[in-house]
């Protein structure tokens, strides 16, 4: 890889003239072809072999281009107001795409791309064409000149680049780096064209070789061709294949710098925030209205009316009393406001409304009576005026709102039926636990017709379910069955029998033996029989034989299971001597017929011993495993564990059962939870009560609505703000909260009257400056005891301030960056003080436009006026409204800068220090500036080019204009 790069700019960029990476970087010098070959060295046990060279692709293979491969143009497609000053450029991913194709190495530290970015007009002769092959090409003809209308090729290297973002490197750290992250580096190619003011014009990625010209038109392509894709000969018409193109306008002159540096605080007072009225016809049967003295009554005509926004109120200072007229209009609104009481005899009359008292639900009050604000809103001409915007709001997008209102009820008809049936079903659950649960006389009774809910419901602080609670506890689990309650009823077949009745048989089996003569024994059960044979006296003795084997006595005389004792006699030999067998299977008539012929299936017959000592031992074995049976199956079950009682120790441990139970499955909670798992329930006394909530409207905030009606609501005398003037206004809380109010008033009785769902005291609008945090909270929660304008949310940090800046700035930057930077007295080197920023910096908590020219910025910020004298410690705020830092731009200033720097800098080069012409001229002499030269390379062109950002500070103080003063541009 080969680098090159200037000192680095401050925006922690590392620009290099080209990247030549993987197997382009052995390609040095000048090519013969249009292609790149790479040598290949191969051996085959130790021989060296002839291999060809590796063929690598070239621009004669490219016919088109990922349009992926673009991430940013700079403009945007289809910008219809480019500042002329910039240059366009195009950003593409890989950081080496530019020179990924080049045939031929740097020559003199130079390496020619493959492809640029060229700017033609976009007019009369010029055009993007589609050919039948789907590629675009652009053709130009006349009145337009291919020769004027095209770069140079010559230095075309000197305008494509690629950056790593980070540190700023060299050398091989830099070379690293491009292998690195690749969400860190990029290539660039710049246009290196002068565009004119509000000029449209079209950008084109196109091949600078002519052999990538043929390749893209589909026309054959000579490896041989390394000729350039134009040169100074060609004339009109001239097509170039187009791998990627947008189109733009430029605007008037004037960048991010020029239109920033023309906003300043106003140079003289601004009269704005308040606006007169005619109050002379009050109208509502009210007289017109006077002040002064009997004798000399002085007409009410006029009244400040004021707005959203009003100019900023001194530190320290109250606003003022309410004057004599308002006193006076406020006791004629009252009785205008109070009709009599309706009679049989007069007809009711029809006052104006009462702004607040249905969101309410309180009527105006006398007065020093809360609701304060209720008052306040309603006996003030000013205030009742800003409701009444509210209600000419609702007024004109009525149809818009309830239609809204109605998609967004969605299922509630259905959730509030759902709510309806589990009142029913709470008040229908609650009257039969009443008079057939909670009534029955006995707790084990209770237990018992409650046994389908064991295993379902946990008792107060118990990990098992009252199922479970029973199957560990001394009470029996059939105990509580219904089987058991039907033997066990007063008249039942077991209640009869037992002394004193059944109510307290469980209570009595849930206590131990220990307890008395109330406690019931509960019998072990009985083990079942473990054999069906008894086999106490199997074995007899045998004659012959010890009589007192086993406890046996010996078998009677002929008792036909044994042949008739005899005497011992010698064995012979002759198996005719053999004796009789002892059993004869085929002719003993008490075996069973089954066994008296052989069987396949049967296992063998038991054939006795024939020996009397063989029959002697059979019998003694049989005898001692048939007493080891028998202990076996004689031992005596294991006795019951003592478990304890069920629900505890104590006098009537069920009772605290039954109790808990109870608690349980209270209808009051089973039927809510069961509700509430289908449908939201309310927050009110009743849970299940059908919800009336109204609809919310959070966007667009309502100061937008407001402005729609006219500028002068927000601001009222804003165009006596002039042009690219900044000044500081503060929320008018009063007028916020009374708007607010009406139209919550407003579209309240119009959902009424298109018959909505809706309680009368909800409120729908509570976003007035913005639609993330509420600057309002529900009317009907309003402090009876706060004043009008005290229920406006304070946003977090301190005092509410709001920049207004009137300028063309932000049509242009949208997304330019406002903030207000804490301010902090330093030494100005000359025994002095002065104002400078610190790192304390806070966003705006609100953002809105008025037209095409007034933006305003909301801050939660403490003290940000400060005071001017340093002594006080109080520096103030500086907002500043600076240039997005993300997106780097090259170009050259519009004009020469009224202060350059010095020693001078490249930001400060203008078009003005360039020739004419259309392309600004790389061989041009000017002197070297921060190191490096112009010209030089591509790296030193996009340094000299780069455009830093700009910020511009105002501080607090000075935009309220005369007698306060100074700016700073840090």
């Amino acid at each position: 890889m080969t680098t090159s790069t200037p000192t680095p700019p401050p925006s922690a960029y590392s620009i290099v003239s080209w990247v030549r990476r993987g197997l382009g970087s052995f390609v040095t010098g000048q090519s013969a072809t249009n292609y790149a070959s790479l040598p290949v060295s191969l051996a085959i046990n130790g021989t060296a072999v002839n291999a060809p060279p590796v063929r690598l692709l070239g621009p004669g293979d490219i016919t088109g281009l990922d349009a992926r491969a673009v991430i940013r143009t700079d403009p945007r497609d289809a910008t219809d107001a480019f500042e002329p000053n910039y240059l366009a450029m195009a950003e593409l991913a890989l950081p080496d795409l530019p020179w990924m194709f080049t045939p031929s190495g740097d020559v003199n530290g130079r390496l020619q791309p493959w492809i640029c970015l060229i700017v033609v007009p976009d007019g009369p002769g010029a055009a993007i064409q589609v050919q039948a092959s789907g590629n675009s090409v652009l053709r130009l003809d006349a009145p337009l000149d291919p020769k004027s209308e095209l770069p140079d090729l010559k230095t075309v290297d000197l305008w494509a680049h690629a950056q790593v973002t980070g540190q700023a490197l060299s050398g091989t750290a830099l070379n690293t780096a491009f292998s690195g992250n690749p969400s860190t580096t990029l290539s660039r190619l710049v246009a290196s064209r002068q565009l004119q003011p509000d000029q449209g014009y079209i950008a084109c990625i196109v091949p600078t070789y002519h052999a990538g010209v043929n390749a893209a038109l589909g026309l054959p392509v000579d490896p041989h061709d390394l000729a350039p894709a134009w040169d100074a000969t060609i004339t009109a018409p001239f097509v170039l294949p187009v791998y990627y193109h947008f189109r733009f306008r430029t605007g008037d002159g004037g960048d991010f710098d020029s239109l920033a540096q023309k906003i300043q605080p106003p140079t003289t007072p601004v009269v704005a925030g308040t606006r007169p009225m005619d109050v002379s016809q009050p109208g509502f049967g009210m007289a017109p209205v006077h002040t002064g003295t009997t004798a000399a009554p002085v007409p009410v005509t006029t009244m400040d009316l004021g707005g959203a926004l009003r100019t900023v109120t001194p530190a320290g200072g109250t606003p003022p009393p309410p004057s004599d007229a308002q006193v006076a209009f406020g006791k004629a609104l009252r009785t205008s406001l109070t009709p009599p009481a309706p009679s049989s005899t007069a007809d009711p009359v029809l006052g104006p409304p009462v702004y607040g008292s249905a969101s309410s639900g309180v009527s105006l009050p006398p007065d020093a009576t809360p609701p304060f604000w209720l008052s306040e809103l309603n006996l003030n001409p000013g205030t009742r005026i800003a409701a009444s915007a509210g209600t000419q709001v609702v007024q004109k997008n009525q149809e818009a709102l309830v239609a809204a209102s109605w998609d967004q009820i969605g299922d509630l008809p259905k959730a509030n039926r759902i709510l309806r049936q589990g009142q029913l079903a709470r008040h229908v659950s609650a009257s039969l636990s009443n008079r057939h649960l909670q009534a029955v006389n006995g707790d084990g009774v209770f237990l018992q017709m409650t046994d389908p809910l064991h295993s379902r419901v946990k008792l107060a602080a118990a990990t098992a379910t009252l199922g479970g609670n029973i199957d560990s506890s001394r009470l029996p689990n059939g105990a509580v069955t219904a089987a058991m309650r039907q033997v066990t009823r007063p008249r039942g077949p077991l209640g009869r029998q037992v002394a004193g009745g059944t109510t307290q048989l469980l209570d009595r089996l849930n206590q131990p033996a220990s307890a008395g003569p109330n406690a019931l024994q509960v019998a072990s059960p009985v083990a079942p029989p473990r054999g069906m044979v008894s086999l106490d006296a199997v074995g007899q003795a045998i004659p012959g034989s010890d009589p007192g084997v086993g406890g046996m006595k010996p078998p009677p005389k002929n008792s036909g299971w044994l042949p008739s004792p005899s005497a011992p006699a010698a064995v012979k030999a002759d198996a005719s001597d053999a004796p009789a067998p002892l059993v004869n299977w085929g002719t003993n008539p008490d075996l069973p017929p089954i066994l008296q012929a052989p069987r396949p299936s049967l296992p063998a017959p038991f054939v006795f011993p024939s020996t009397q000592a063989d029959l002697s031992a059979l019998v003694q074995e049989f005898q001692t495993a048939s007493t080891a049976i028998n202990q076996y199956m004689q031992l005596a079950p294991a006795p019951l564990a003592d478990l304890p009682p069920l629900g505890g120790g104590g006098s009537s441990p069920l009772a605290s059962v039954r109790t808990q139970l109870l608690t349980r499955i209270d209808p009051n909670k089973t039927i809510m939870a069961r509700v509430g798992a289908r449908v939201q329930l309310g927050t009110g006394p009743d849970p299940l009560q059908p919800t009336r909530t109204g609809p919310q409207f959070p966007s667009p905030p309502m100061y937008t609505a407001l402005a729609d009606l006219s500028p002068e609501w927000i601001l009222p005398g804003i165009s006596s703000v002039p042009t690219d003037c900044a000044t500081l206004l503060e929320p008018n809380t009063p007028f916020i909260e009374s708007y607010m109010v009406g139209l919550n008033e407003e579209l309240s009785r119009e959902l009424l009257w298109r018959q909505y769902p809706v309680s009368p005291k909800s409120t729908y609008f509570q976003n007035f400056w913005g639609a993330s945090t509420t600057d309002i909270p529900p009317i009907q929660s309003f402090d009876p005891n706060g004043h009008l304008g005290s229920h406006v949310t304070a946003r977090t940090g301190g005092s509410n301030i709001v920049l207004l800046i009137r300028a063309s700035l932000f049509q242009r930057y949208p997304n330019a960056v406002v903030s207000a930077v804490k301010a902090q007295w330093s030494d100005d080197g000359h025994g002095g003080k002065v104002r400078t920023l610190t790192a304390t910096r806070a966003y705006p908590a609100f953002r809105g436009e008025i037209g095409s020219d007034v933006t305003f910025f909301g801050f939660a910020i403490s003290d940000p006026l400060g005071l001017p004298d340093p002594t006080k410690g109080r520096p103030g705020w500086y907002f500043v409204i600076e240039e997005h830092l993300t997106e780097p731009r090259f170009g050259l200033e519009p004009s020469h800068v009224l202060k350059p720097q010095a020693p001078p800098i490249w930001n400060d080069l203008s078009w003005a220090d360039m020739p004419s012409g259309n392309f600004p001229n790389p061989a041009l002499v000017l002197p070297q500036r921060e190191g490096v030269t112009w010209g030089a390379n591509a790296a030193s062109m996009a340094f000299i080019l780069l455009r830093e950002p700009v910020r511009v500070a105002l501080h607090a103080l000075a935009l309220l204009g005369p007698p306060n003063t100074g700016t700073v541009k840090p």
